[in-house]
């Protein structure tokens, strides 16, 4: 099938390479990999993008493994109405995060006897948020189905979803793409060096967004700015104007040397979300390319449920989530003493970014990059930052959560009727 692919460009010694295979062997996906020689789209470092087409073939090649998958089957169905839809995804994306298949299935499950559409689009934004560069094939698959309806009914809809949603949960995981497009979107930090960056012309962005040696968040602010739409607004006030095409944000990415398949799921990604996370997956995968070994930290992830779904599905997003961090906020004491003490505005925004990064946002098993850490507490501190509170506040809330944690879950069922 691979044909087509010269051989010249596959470069078997590379760390690049070597980073790569430890993903596979860390997947559960690698014989449906191997079957279909995944590893010649992996290893093709200096392939030029020529169009998706075989790549699209491989990744439907490989989803044909799905015909074997038991499907899960859930016994009684909850009906999910449109009002609560949102907390049925919030659950379901939790599950995936905290590895928890038989959560996360019957969540996807019973959202897509109504609400298919919005289903599969939310899987694709998941795959590359929470899944990114720690499993490359993974994302091109979610992102290849999900908007290929006729193609999911030939395969089987609820067994493909079972296939899909077992590896999302199963696989290595990484936000970096995430928290770096959250770090430069939301940091007040070096106003003046961000304007006059929106001053330069092509050149000069491309020198920054191609150079190891400038700063990953100058960088991916030069490759936001050079693919050049105001549908990336930033929060922090400094909205990217349309004064450059997205054909030149290509031409730049094509310097960064990366596999076709990074190339392929970048471009579906860029169709499929106005939120630009496709814009940090170059850095991303320069990062993994210079960093070996590679390294998996495992956090424990909460199984606490509320009613039918995680407790954790119940977050800032949700309004009866709202509900419940406003109580939280007076029944848990310390956390009540802090805001009297350190004042209350936006007071629940902070509580929800504190419960996020406490519990909602862990990874079972997350692939860490040299500067991965440096990223998440970056991106941390402006979250906190935007929403007016100083980032050593924010940090202590984030403490102060952890440790209350249970009295966090009680909210939850009190509000929602499940105590």
């Amino acid at each position: 099938m691979l044909s087509k692919l010269d051989e010249s460009l596959l470069a078997e010694d590379d760390e690049w390479v070597q980073n790569f295979k430890f993903l596979l062997r860390k997947s559960e996906l690698s014989p449906v990999l191997d079957a279909v020689e995944v590893s010649k789209y992996l290893l093709a470092r200096r392939g030029l993008w020529k169009g998706r087409e075989e790549t699209e073939s491989w990744v439907l090649a490989a989803l044909e493994a799905s015909k074997t998958f038991t499907p899960y089957v859930i016994k009684q169905p909850v009906e999910v109405d449109s009002g609560s839809k949102w907390r049925w995804l919030s659950g379901m994306q939790k599950g995936i995060r905290f590895g928890l298949y038989p959560r996360a299935i019957k969540s996807a499950m019973c959202l897509n006897r109504e609400h298919s559409t919005h289903l599969w689009r939310r899987l694709g934004l998941i795959a590359v948020e929470d899944i990114g560069v720690a499993n490359l094939p993974l994302v091109a698959m979610v992102l290849t189905v999900s908007g290929r309806r006729v193609f999911r009914k030939r395969l089987g809809e609820e067994r493909l979803l079972s296939f899909l949603i077992y590896h999302m949960c199963r696989s290595v995981k990484n936000r970096d793409v995430t928290e770096l497009l959250c770090w430069v979107g939301h940091t007040r930090d070096r106003w003046d060096r961000r304007l006059d960056m929106m001053r330069m012309k092509l050149g000069p962005l491309q020198a920054i967004a191609l150079d190891p040696l400038e700063s990953v968040d100058d960088r991916m602010w030069a490759l936001w700015l050079i693919a050049g739409t105001s549908r990336y607004r930033a929060p922090n006030g400094l909205s990217v104007v349309k004064t450059m095409t997205r054909d030149l944000f290509w031409e730049t990415v094509e310097e960064f040397d990366l596999p076709i398949l990074a190339q392929y799921v970048m471009r579906l990604a860029s169709t499929k979300s106005n939120d630009g996370m496709f814009i940090a997956i170059p850095l991303m995968c320069e990062m993994m390319r210079s960093d070996s070994p590679l390294r998996i930290r495992e956090k424990k992830t909460s199984t606490e449920m509320c009613g039918e779904i995680l407790s954790a599905g119940y977050d800032q997003y949700t309004w009866q989530g709202k509900r419940a961090l406003a109580y939280f906020k007076k029944a848990c004491a310390p956390v009540r003493e802090f805001f009297e003490e350190n004042g209350g505005d936006n007071a629940v925004e902070a509580l929800g970014l504190a419960v996020f990064e406490a519990e909602g946002g862990v990874l079972d098993k997350r692939l860490v990059l040299n500067g991965t850490d440096d990223i998440y507490h970056h991106a941390i501190e402006a979250y906190f930052e935007n929403a007016g509170w100083p980032a050593e506040k924010g940090w202590g809330l984030i403490e102060l959560v952890s440790d209350n944690i249970d009295v966090l879950h009680k909210s939850r069922r009190r509000v929602t009727g499940n105590d």
